[in-house]
């Protein structure tokens, strides 16, 4: 059985060192600690971490906005909280907002700890397996419109914190109509795969490709300002000419991108639109074809 490397974020260094050394002599687990969430969000950055142990009475940040805090940076990884009898309350919020589970200070026994913890990373494999039919694109194996929503918005928070520039790519396959009127539906899904295929292997492997329905295509682009998204726009340009192959249509796509900025309300769907007319005003004949 693979380890489970479980990061406690502690400021009690008694109860932090009580929990390691629990966890140590359970088999299975291996325990690092942070004592603040600026150490944790910086561990979690390195990434390897498969759990995340919080307590809510961190000194940099109370209650359920600690978690908030560490939800973001430990993104996809499950989180159990610690709780004191008095702040119950705002353990069972935590869980509503996506902990796995709390934990009572002072009630834990040894090996009732490492029970939960390790139900704790099975329901969370389980519920991601199930997530995962719901938010996938059967025909490319993108994102579909709501996965792809549930990782921008979480995306668009990160940058308003972070001050960095996030890109939205909104790409529409030109012609589709055509090419199922004229050379078959079998056409027109191999042209879709191709088109998914091609924004895959050419953005990077931090961005977030995904079929919102039909023809039309988006990307995130996380980093990325104003003058990187056009040499991606670039890039994709290229990628299409190389890509030519042997079908009886010409693939081509219509291409536009817009950049949140720091410091702006913007939601994440008025960034989607802003990309879309940005690919319209650049469509052939605007027309939709």
């Amino acid at each position: 059985m693979d380890s489970i490397r479980v990061l406690v974020v502690e400021d009690n260094p008694a109860y932090a060192r009580l929990v390691e050394e629990v966890l140590s002599d359970s088999e299975g687990f291996e325990v690092e600690h942070e004592d603040g969430l600026e150490g944790a969000e910086a561990r979690l950055a390195t990434g390897g971490v498969d759990l995340l142990v919080m307590d809510l009475g961190l000194p940099e940040s109370k209650g359920i906005d600690s978690f908030h805090r560490l939800r973001l940076a430990a993104d996809g990884i499950p989180i159990v909280v610690l709780s004191g009898l008095d702040d119950q309350e705002v353990a069972m919020e935590a869980v509503r907002d996506g902990a796995q589970d709390y934990l009572v200070k002072g009630r834990i026994e040894d090996e009732a700890l490492a029970r939960a913890l390790r139900y704790a990373v099975e329901r969370h494999r389980m519920q991601n397996e199930l997530r995962q039919q719901a938010i996938v694109d059967d025909l490319t194996g993108l994102h579909n419109r709501r996965g792809f929503t549930a990782i921008g918005e979480h995306h668009i928070e990160l940058a308003r914190r972070t001050d960095r520039p996030l890109a939205v790519l909104f790409a529409d396959l030109d012609g589709m109509k055509g090419i199922n009127d004229t050379f078959g539906h079998a056409e027109g899904d191999r042209a879709l795969r191709d088109t998914a295929d091609i924004l895959r292997s050419t953005l990077r492997a931090s961005d977030s490709v995904a079929r919102l329905g039909g023809d039309e295509f988006c990307a995130l682009l996380p980093n990325c300002p104003k003058a990187q998204s056009a040499v991606v726009l670039g890039r994709i340009d290229e990628a299409i000419q190389l890509h030519r192959g042997t079908r009886p249509f010409v693939l081509s796509l219509s291409l536009g991108v817009a950049v949140h900025e720091p410091g702006t309300k913007e939601s994440f769907d008025e960034l989607i639109g802003r990309a879309d007319a940005a690919m319209y005003r650049h469509k052939p004949g605007r027309n939709g074809a």
